[in-house]
């Protein structure tokens, strides 16, 4: 008899993750479907059936008969393009090689991080040059909309 394979808990916890930030990310589950054997091909994580619903994940690892199986819920939200787009940008770098497991599954939790904490690093200047422009709209000058544009910066509004 043949000892079971232990697989790297880093590559279930990551196949576990990316399928579940697809689902919520995305619309259909064969999407999430393929972005778990593309992780899982790439790096080399054995035979894995994957079978999805709009709800949850269950991966099954290693031969049939003798698999392993991992179920992970999900909440599918709204569109969400920049968890979407992120998750296939890992799944490109880990099939080219360009990361680890640990690496790749580290790049899909920032990626699980709530919209509000990035957006804000953008959305603050956004509302300062906005502010700057409107303050020019209605006759300030150079002076004025520079203010506005600190001000705004500053405060976080």
């Amino acid at each position: 008899m043949t000892e079971p394979r232990v697989y790297d808990p880093d590559e279930i916890e990551l196949l576990l993750r990316a399928g579940r930030l697809a689902l919520e990310t995305e619309s259909s589950t064969d999407g999430a479907e393929r972005i778990v054997a593309y992780l899982a091909r790439a790096f080399d994580t054995g035979p894995v059936q994957v079978a999805a619903t709009p709800t949850s994940l269950t991966i099954a690892l290693g031969p049939i008969g003798d698999q392993q199986v991992q179920v992970i819920r999900a909440k599918p939200g709204s569109l969400n393009l920049g968890g979407s787009s992120g998750l296939d940008e890992v799944v490109r770098k880990s099939l080219s090689g360009k990361l680890t497991a640990g690496e790749a599954l580290d790049e899909v939790i920032a990626l699980e991080q709530p919209q509000s904490a990035r957006r804000r690093l953008l959305s603050v200047p956004a509302w300062g040059v906005a502010a700057a422009a409107i303050t020019v709209l209605i006759g300030g000058r150079g002076f004025d909309a520079v203010l506005a544009l600190l001000t705004d910066i500053v405060t976080g509004k």
